[in-house]
């Protein structure tokens, strides 16, 4: 059974870098795999650090259309595996990473989406943030291990940790070209509009406990601003997301082009803010903080698309 590794890198070489460090501990235990890497800014900084990547088996490719997605497409194309594992270029891999994904593909053969979790990786965590509070885990994109395998919705899966079989890919699924990283402002998500699709088409997810990765966290993630414009860009998202799945109700009060109860939730929300700054923990602050800029984002997605209620 091959497998094929696929990811998309923009402008950032020396976090690919520590990722490429730990591909290299893969070679150890497994020969049948390959990794395919989009190049989504078209450096020769990118492809000079990866051709010093010799003894991994990389392909190396490019993309000029801005876009994760679109550079995602571009790999699918080249893959030859019998499962495509997609991760990011900010994920470092556990050594027995393929190993474990292999043993799953054998243990599950009538499931073809798969997925386990993503630990963060970094050289220190600020006390002001609450790492087991699910919205912060979204920010930085970390899900913890569960205790077992555990059949699950495909949008239970992150992005930086999940592998489809390949012949999802075949029957003419790739990834939406118009949402995702594009290199500025975009509207998050990308990975649960995909596997919502894939659910809707009935192909069935597993969780897996010992399939692990670890997830960069950079020094310039770990500030309020950057959480506020993360929070914001999820919350479109999200609205996205419940537009697309008709989780809407239609029949609520409108306010402004809003529904009336959310308008109202986030003004109370943000008229509470001082007192919150005042009374809770900063842990618990940001946290709060958190969930009203999340609103936020989901408020100026509808505002933006308002036939959503028409």
């Amino acid at each position: 059974m091959k497998t094929s590794i696929l990811l998309a890198t923009y402008k950032r070489t020396d976090i690919l870098e520590r990722s490429l460090q730990g591909y290299r501990l893969l070679l150890d235990k497994e020969t049948s795999f390959e990794i395919i890497i989009v190049d989504n800014a078209c450096l020769t900084s990118t492809k000079e650090l990866i051709t010093s990547f010799q003894d991994l088996p990389i392909t190396y490719l490019e993309c000029s259309k801005p876009g994760k997605n679109s550079a995602l497409n571009v790999g699918l194309k080249h893959v030859t595996g019998d499962y495509v594992i997609l991760t990011d270029d900010d994920a470092i891999p556990d050594a027995n990473w393929l190993q474990e994904y292999k043993k799953a593909f054998l243990k599950y053969p009538t499931y073809s989406v798969f997925g386990g979790a993503i630990l963060p990786h970094s050289s220190h965590w600020p006390s002001w943030l609450d790492k087991e509070n699910p919205q912060i885990q979204g920010a930085y994109v970390i899900r913890s291990p569960e205790k077992t395998d555990l059949a699950v919705e495909p949008t239970y899966l992150w992005g930086p940790n999940m592998a489809i079989k390949r012949d999802v890919f075949t029957t003419g699924f790739n990834f939406n070209e118009d949402i995702g990283p594009n290199g500025g402002d975009y509207v998050m998500g990308s990975e649960t509009e995909f596997l919502g699709r894939l659910g809707i088409a009935g192909y069935k997810a597993m969780f897996l406990n010992n399939v692990l990765v670890s997830h960069q966290i950079r020094e310039e993630q770990l500030n309020t601003s950057w959480l506020k414009n993360r929070a914001i860009r999820q919350g479109k998202g999200l609205a996205r997301h419940k537009i697309d799945h008709d989780k809407y109700e239609k029949s609520v009060k409108i306010l402004l082009g809003l529904p009336r109860y959310l308008l109202v939730q986030y003004i109370k929300s943000w008229l509470m803010l001082p007192f919150k700054r005042l009374t809770l923990s900063p842990k618990n602050y940001v946290s709060y903080m958190y969930k009203l800029y999340w609103r936020k984002g989901e408020l100026i997605f509808l505002k933006d698309n308002n036939q959503w209620y028409r």
